[in-house]
């Protein structure tokens, strides 16, 4: 099998988690959707851009994969194999773990900066962060900077984990 086969097959499997992830979201907050207020708006955008990103990925699935892996040696038409070596193994693998990791990390920033942004819009109300909220953005910065890493330097993850 090519990288690219298995990362499109698990793209398309995230999109359908995807698309039942915003369906709960949708259903465990219908009871502040009928406020319209803020915190509704953005509970609603965020639903319906998680189940437009799951449309995106199940139509597109080839593209997503061919982006995430990109070019390594061997990919060329001419020298197709049936089976994938175990360096195409650890490559879709490791853009198998950036996807689910870069929605975790980008779900977690859309609800801190809507967080902020909401409490920047109060007047006279001071920003009051507790300690947990503090350390779980810092814990997201630092997952951020994980799955940046993961994403631009797949070849330096791979040679590392062959040599354990």
């Amino acid at each position: 099998m090519y990288p690219e086969i298995i990362v499109a097959f698990a793209v398309r499997l995230f999109s359908i988690f995807l698309a039942i992830y915003s369906l709960q979201f949708i259903a465990s907050m219908a009871s502040h959707l009928r406020a319209l207020d803020g915190v509704s708006f953005i509970y609603l955008v965020t639903a319906l851009s998680m189940m437009a990103i799951s449309f995106l990925l199940w139509s597109f699935p080839s593209i997503v994969a061919r982006k995430l892996i990109g070019s390594y040696p061997g990919n060329d038409l001419e020298n197709l194999k049936i089976f994938a070596d175990i360096k195409q193994v650890q490559l879709a693998s490791i853009s198998i773990l950036t996807i689910y990791l870069l929605f975790n990390v980008v779900s977690d920033l859309v609800m801190y900066f809507s967080v902020l942004a909401l409490m920047a819009k109060r007047q006279g109300v001071p920003l009051e962060l507790s300690l947990e909220y503090k350390a779980s953005m810092i814990a997201t910065v630092a997952e951020l900077v994980f799955v940046l890493f993961l994403l631009l330097r797949k070849r330096q993850v791979i040679s590392l984990l062959s040599r354990c």
